[in-house]
């Protein structure tokens, strides 16, 4: 049963973010009809599915809600306010039953009791108050009985073991025998004899023929959560409710059913009905998700553990290299290592590939946010989003989640001005947040720009003197200045809110980004708005690297960062007093970093200088050598490391030693503030 009830959880909080969705489109969108149509059938699905699994509580909230939506969309009148604000907090109640069951905390039991009394209250008050408005909804109700009145025959066999996962059948029939007609025909032909009997299976089948306002596609949804664990096909026998005809009552109310006259006698009646046959499975898999033929439902306690298998693979393979380089008499061997190379290296990518999440998965939640916030600090705001089908490791998806909402909080609450605000500075007044993403080279960029108030450097500089942060008279870019928001216990509110004023903000953001080895930054024009800009890795567990070594020690750098490579005497890098090379023609800033290391052996006549690309310039960083590319496995610092930024994590060879990942971005920022070059 645990099974199951995983599936059915998994299955209705896939509903109950279609679900948020559907409803942030319909506040825009009030007087449409399809979306009502999309929250209705979705709280039919939710509410058919739970009360099959003993989600009663869900069932119950479900049930009441969708009464109110069945009366806007079969009466034809505008969703009221009063409704969308109960339906938002029945999807945090829901969210709640969900994870609670049926064994409610206090907290929750009182919510759910109070949400059924609102509920109760707009069903009493839901009426068309014009009574022109009145007769024409009547008369638009009529017709839509008429167009939408349709009659179904359903096949319905569950599977021999459909008891197995907790499953009642009778369930799913007195679901359908909800707001229609139905006539049921029991089948127990595959009934044994009592001593052959086993109470465990289910041999009862039914035959249903059924009316009412339905699509075939809404009686599939109806069987949802049983689709694998039974046979059911739907075929329309009548674009009408045939139980008004006396000929054909006459035939389903017979002592011999005959099926094929049942299924023919409106074919015969009118030559235009076409018989329609659905077949369940595909129907609902169509409707889900247009992909999901050619997708399944992965675990991501299944998928960690692929990648761990991959990275040990990666590992295993640096060792099998290693031996190979011992023994490089064997030709067949060797053939064999390089096709397991370019194997693993497939088998890496894949994995990758499975891994990698759309950033739309997670917007739900930022537009809930957006309204929710913009509403109780009475603020009109429009919420854009541009490439959020780019995808990220589902590990940095995870974590990018907290420091979105912090600076779309941020954005709402000392970004965009009040309606009345913006109006006195000639603004449009509905606030802008537009949220971007797109690959920049082997990363992903996310931006949060926000068209409000900007940031002051003069307020920011004087606050951080006042709470000590900086010394008076310290000089300071505008730039140098913002980016003090991000430490830690800044703030620029006056008083502690709710929402912010705590100084627990954008440290916070820059510490989760930091995690994830990722950079944030700030750009802010007083008076015109912000923009925060989130630069990410594509994965954390594995990278392609440059293996360089300085003084005997190995080194990786990330190699989609390194442009070009060459040689440089040690006189022209140890004697250059602007350490700047000149190479094509061209003045290239560089990093000397045995220098910066604190290493002072003898150093070799010859050494490489790697150019990278930082911030769309070119940096230099001078080695030693340069050993070849390498595929490096990530693994977590130690306690001694924890403090040392510019080092990304630790990467095991074959032989068993060490190497430590530098990240090429804070290198150059941390060693080169000496050299205003590097980081203007």
């Amino acid at each position: 049963m645990d099974r199951f009830q995983k599936k059915y959880i998994e299955e209705a909080q896939d509903l109950i973010i279609s679900l948020e969705t559907s409803l942030l489109l319909v506040e825009k969108e009030k007087e449409n009809p399809e979306l009502v149509e999309e929250v209705f059938r979705v709280m039919h699905s939710l509410k058919g599915g739970s009360s099959m699994f003993g989600f009663e509580k869900i069932s119950d909230l479900t049930h009441n809600l969708e009464s109110a939506y069945d009366i806007i969309r079969t009466e034809k009148i505008p969703i009221t306010d009063e409704l969308l604000d109960i339906s938002f907090l029945a999807v945090d109640q829901l969210k709640q039953l969900l994870a609670q069951g049926n064994s409610l905390n206090a907290e929750t039991a009182e919510k759910q009791k109070k949400m059924l009394e609102n509920i109760q209250h707009v069903l009493e008050n839901l009426e068309v108050k014009d009574e022109n408005q009145k007769n024409n909804a009547q008369t638009l109700t009529n017709i839509s009985k008429i167009n939408s009145q349709a009659t179904f025959l359903i096949k319905f066999k569950p599977k021999d073991d459909i008891f197995d996962n907790g499953t009642n059948p009778l369930y799913i029939l007195d679901e359908l025998a909800t707001d229609s007609r139905i006539k049921l025909f029991v089948n127990v032909s595959t009934l044994p004899e009592l001593q052959a009997l086993n109470e465990t299976q289910c041999y009862t089948s039914w035959s249903i023929i059924i009316s009412g306002k339905y699509t075939d596609e809404d009686i599939a949804n109806i069987f949802i959560f049983i689709e694998d664990d039974a046979e059911i096909t739907i075929t329309l026998l009548a674009e009408q409710n045939l139980f008004e005809n006396n000929d054909f009552l006459e035939l389903i109310n017979s002592d011999v059913i005959d099926l094929d006259k049942i299924i023919n006698f409106n074919k015969k009646k009118k030559e235009e009905i076409v018989v329609k046959q659905t077949d369940v499975g595909k129907q609902l898999k169509n409707k889900i998700n247009e992909v999901s033929i050619s997708s399944v439902r992965v675990d991501s306690e299944k998928l960690d553990s692929l990648l761990n298998i991959v990275s040990e693979i990666v590992t295993n393979q640096a060792r099998l290299n290693l031996l190979i380089e011992e023994n490089t008499k064997n030709t067949a061997l060797i053939n064999i290592t390089e096709d397991f190379n370019k194997l693993s290296r497939q088998l890496r990518d894949i994995a990758f590939d499975i891994s990698l999440v759309p950033l739309e998965s997670i917007l739900v939640r930022f537009k809930r946010l957006v309204r929710d916030l913009a509403s109780e600090q009475n603020k009109l705001i429009d919420f854009k989003t541009e490439g959020v089908e780019t995808e990220l490791d589902k590990t940095i998806i995870e974590h990018l989640v907290s420091p979105i909402m912090h600076t779309i909080r941020n954005s709402i609450d000392h970004g965009i001005e009040t309606k009345e605000e913006r109006l006195a500075k000639g603004k449009p007044e509905v606030g802008k947040i537009i949220l971007k993403a797109f690959h920049s080279g082997p990363n992903v960029i996310v931006q949060i720009h926000d068209d409000g108030r900007g940031i002051d450097p003069k307020i920011i500089l004087k606050k951080a003197i006042d709470k000590e942060f900086v010394l008076p008279n310290t000089k300071m870019t505008d730039k140098q200045i913002i980016n003090l928001i991000f430490k830690a216990g800044f703030t620029t509110a006056s008083k502690v809110t709710d929402i912010s004023g705590r100084g627990v903000g954008m440290d916070v953001v820059k510490r989760k980004i930091d995690e994830i080895r990722g950079e944030v930054e700030i750009d802010s024009i007083v008076g015109e708005g912000t923009t925060i800009t989130i630069k990410l890795p594509l994965t954390l567990s594995i990278i392609d690297g440059l293996l360089i070594e300085i003084n005997n020690t190995k080194f990786i750098l990330p190699l989609p960062e390194v442009r070009k490579i060459f040689e440089i005497e040690h006189s022209k890098t140890v004697k250059n007093f602007n350490e700047l090379i000149v190479y094509q023609g061209e003045q290239i800033p560089y990093v000397y970093l045995r220098k910066e290391f604190d290493i002072f052996t003898d150093p070799p006549e010859l050494e490489r200088v790697i150019i990278i690309n930082y911030e769309g310039k070119k940096v230099g960083l001078v080695v030693d050598n340069v050993l070849g590319e390498y595929q490096a496995v990530l693994k977590p610092l130690g306690y001694f490391f924890r403090k040392q930024e510019f080092i990304s994590g630790a990467s095991i060879f074959g032989d068993g030693t060490v190497s430590l990942v530098l990240d090429t971005n804070k290198i150059i920022k941390l060693f080169s503030k000496k050299n205003q070059q590097l980081i203007q």
